[in-house]
């Protein structure tokens, strides 16, 4: 009877760290499905959602921003109807009178059209001028890379149209570049040229601008 009650004295003294490292496995093993059920249920359920949430302020987001675009382009064309209207009421296109500029030398060339908003006013008619002609060189200014026309002989400022309001002499660069390149070329070149021209567009906006001719043939260059 004594040894017994020995043996279930030492199962009794083991028993109890036995059962709590089982109930730490059991823990343990639970936690870790635990926290692999809810990274599977983040990875298909809440992941998802949120990029949902996420996606849905950026649309929200793109859709202010397009709204606003679209209130803008609405205002900005109201103003341009408005201004069409006072074009067409304020301003009389006639061989006379180009918009609010009239003509003070009609020269050898036919009004052809406009552009109100640009103040481009384009006139057609081929005519011969002479005048001295420059190739500007690249990083030149305001001019560069690109083929002019000034000087012109005297005689031949009375070819062209001109309008009153406009103080500038008469000269201008070509609207045909790769075609003046080639032939006055090569770039920094110049000198005296008879050419013929048409298309004769002067421009009245107020910045650096500068009057344009479409270059039809050189008859002699020196």
């Amino acid at each position: 009877m004594p040894r017994r009650k020995k043996t279930k004295k030492f199962f009794d003294i083991f028993s109890l760290p036995i059962t709590i490292m089982v109930l730490l496995v059991v823990l343990t093993f639970i936690f870790i499905c635990s926290s692999s059920l809810y990274a599977i249920y983040y990875a298909r359920v809440v992941d998802p959602y949120n990029q949902l949430l996420i996606n849905q302020i950026i649309l929200n987001n793109r859709l202010v921003q397009l709204q606003e675009q679209i209130n803008h382009a609405s205002k900005l064309e109201q103003k341009a109807i408005i201004s069409r209207q006072q074009i067409k009421e304020e301003m009389v296109v006639s061989e006379d009178v180009i918009g609010r500029h009239d003509l003070s030398n009609k020269g050898d060339m036919q009004f052809k059209s406009a552009n109100f908003y640009r103040g481009l006013y384009t006139f057609s008619g081929k005519i011969t001028v002479t005048g001295r002609y420059i190739y500007y060189e690249k990083d030149a200014g305001i001019l560069n890379d690109i083929v002019c026309l000034d000087n012109i002989r005297e005689s031949d400022v009375k070819k062209f149209p001109k309008f009153a309001d406009d103080e500038r002499d008469v000269w201008f660069c070509f609207s045909n570049q790769e075609l003046a390149k080639k032939l006055f070329g090569p770039e920094g070149s110049s000198g005296q040229a008879t050419i013929e021209i048409d298309n004769y567009t002067i421009d009245m906006m107020e910045s650096e601008v500068w009057n344009t001719a479409e270059l039809i043939r050189v008859i002699n260059k020196n």
